[in-house]
């Protein structure tokens, strides 16, 4: 799985490339946590280029959540995939943490 950081204003965005499974989860989480340095930080997962997700990638996604809330930061989820959108409907994730959808153009 490929992992890049960009900043959009305020957020920090990753966008995740690849498969989020059991094998690259704990990468995510190390990525993620090492780059979050304050409070109140704003993390957006990028999931447009993500192919596949296993459901201990949803389950790291589910830990880095409460991990940033409990650090006073947000996260949220954008541009899933429709089937990987469906896995997480189905797991409960998107109860748990916000998805959105970015305009391409914006």
């Amino acid at each position: 799985m490929l992992i890049q950081f960009e900043k959009r204003g305020p957020q920090d965005i990753v966008k995740l490339k690849g498969s989020l499974t059991g094998a690259t989860a704990e990468e995510l989480e190390n990525a993620v946590l090492g780059k979050v340095t304050g409070p109140n930080a704003d993390v957006v997962l990028n999931l447009s280029d993500l192919d596949y997700v296993s459901s201990a990638g949803i389950g790291t996604m589910v830990k880095l959540f409460k991990e940033l809330q409990d650090r006073g930061c947000g996260m949220r989820v954008e541009d899933a995939p429709p089937r990987i959108r469906t896995l997480c409907d189905i797991a409960g994730l998107t109860q748990l943490v916000p998805f959105t959808e970015r305009k391409q153009n914006a």
